[in-house]
């Protein structure tokens, strides 16, 4: 390390010993915010002014801090210990975060080589990123056509039993649109862009627009705008521009105009609904979401039918301090370890589906947790990523496993950023993991299994791509030898 990143990393180690003490709630929202700042200053860097952890560290801050000092309502009726609690944990899990980010990051810079700009490693990435794009589409298509494209907030799903395998693979790699999407931009950004590239974005933009306009979804809203921004922080830049400044703004003015669209499309679907017409057809929500759009960028009160206040909006920002806390307060601040042994061999629930599997556990998820603790017969409540390391490890789980996510985000972040678009499998990892931790309500598991299976997914590439470039130099060669005897006879 240098001397700077030696200092820098003294004060985080610092501020992870401060996290240790028993501060209130609003103390510990403060330290939180102040953490969360020096991370981003301290990962700043010439070719990276904005770093991409500081899209992380926003979503965390928003998602624990801003509710304990501003929308303290959002929290529910949590008892004044148990908030004191939460925010306190809250407070060491970012800590441990920070800190084994930075060592990671600083470590990695410093051994992550050059990117070596060969035709072989650029060919493979571009042959990577056209497999996400086709295989995203390809599962998008199977899924609406099979299953179609539920409403989640109408039909109820049971949380007795696990989700199905084949539908969790599924979504996961019609979720590669987002990967693509990635690789898309930073192959656009350095030039090497091929046509096929070209009539794929289109593909995937029109199924990204699809999952808008016919799901109801505000991540299917964010989620490719977060990919925009981080195309932008991961890209190697001297100082900051304008053009930038001014995309980021809209981005975040895109991301709080998706709350009045979809809480608007979701209002008039249910109001078709409850009509009697069942679940509306394709057309109907097409015409339902050009209403909402509509009525959100209408004056006031002249065509909405819903109001979207700014407590409603924080308190959908904020489940990840709303989940934790009430686990505390249903767990009386006493982790029942469920599955510990089973949560550290997660990796394998990614290769064994339930039917040949019996006894293949259910972790603690959102449904579980709304069906046992709320009762509701349908519908989830965000855990937190900290609530489900609390409840399969305790509190150590809570340390031990931001620690490890700071690692590994820190390790992909920094490849990317050092290496750029040839790394097409690290983009892929990283942007599924990354879109996970940005729902502060998602939970540890579900974020080890869909990377094992990206892994997966990547090395299946890998292996088509090194039989189709001995095939193709087979070829070669045997043209070659064709062509020298013909020139002999």
């Amino acid at each position: 390390m240098t001397d700077r990143s030696t200092i820098n990393g003294v004060i985080l180690a610092f501020w992870c010993a401060l996290s240790l003490f028993d501060w209130s709630a609003q103390w510990a929202a403060i330290l939180l915010m102040l953490n969360g700042t020096l991370l981003v200053l301290f990962e700043r860097t010439r070719s990276a002014p904005v770093p991409s952890v500081a899209l992380f560290a926003g979503a965390y801050l928003i998602g624990y801090a801003i509710p304990i000092l501003w929308f303290p309502e959002s929290l529910g009726n949590i008892p004044t210990d148990v908030t004191r609690s939460m925010a306190q944990w809250a407070l060491r899990g970012f800590s441990m975060f920070a800190l084994a980010y930075f060592i990671t990051a600083t470590g990695s810079r410093r051994r992550e080589a050059k990117a070596q700009w060969r035709g072989g490693r650029l060919a493979y990435a571009s042959f990577s990123y056209m497999i996400f794009g086709l295989v995203a589409i390809g599962s998008w298509l199977f899924n609406f056509v099979v299953y179609g494209a539920g409403l989640t907030f109408i039909e109820g799903r049971s949380y007795e039993a696990g989700s199905e395998t084949v539908r969790q693979i599924l979504a996961l790699l019609s979720e590669m649109k987002y990967a693509y999407l990635f690789g898309y931009l930073l192959l656009r950004k350095s030039g090497h862009i091929r046509n096929v590239h070209h009539a794929l974005f289109i593909a995937v933009t029109g199924i990204i627009l699809a999952d808008i306009i016919l799901i109801g979804s505000k991540a299917a809203i964010i989620k490719p705008l977060i990919i925009v921004v981080l195309s932008m922080t991961l890209t190697k830049v001297q100082r900051i521009k304008w053009a930038n400044v001014v995309g980021v703004a809209f981005v975040v003015a895109a991301c709080f105009f998706s709350f009045s669209v979809i809480t608007e499309y979701r209002h008039i679907v249910r109001s078709v609904v409850s009509s009697g017409q069942g679940v509306v057809d394709t057309a109907t929500r097409v015409e339902s979401f050009k209403q909402a759009v509509q009525a959100a960028i209408s004056l006031p009160g002249s065509q909405r039918e819903t109001e979207v206040e700014g407590e409603d909006v924080a308190a959908r920002l904020g489940s990840g301090a709303f989940g934790l806390g009430w686990i505390f307060h249903f767990t009386q601040g006493v982790s029942p370890y469920e599955n510990p042994i089973s949560s550290l061999l997660a990796p394998l629930h990614a290769l064994v589906p339930r039917f040949l599997w019996e006894d293949k556990p259910i972790f603690f998820n959102s449904g579980r947790y709304a069906t046992e603790y709320f009762g509701w017969r349908y519908g989830g409540v965000s855990i937190s990523l900290l609530g489900s390391l609390y409840f399969a490890w305790g509190y150590l789980g809570i340390l031990a496993g931001m620690a490890f996510t700071g690692f590994l985000l820190a390790r992909l972040s920094v490849r990317i950023e050092q290496q750029g678009l040839i790394v097409a499998g690290s983009v892929a990892l990283f942007t599924v993991m990354f879109l996970h931790l940005m729902d502060v309500g998602a939970e540890f598991q579900p974020i080890v299994v869909n990377l094992t299976r990206v892994v997966i997914f990547i090395g299946t590439i890998r292996v088509i791509w090194t039989i189709h470039s001995r095939l193709h130099a087979r070829s070669h060669f045997e043209s070659s030898l064709r062509t020298k005897g013909g020139a002999h006879d």
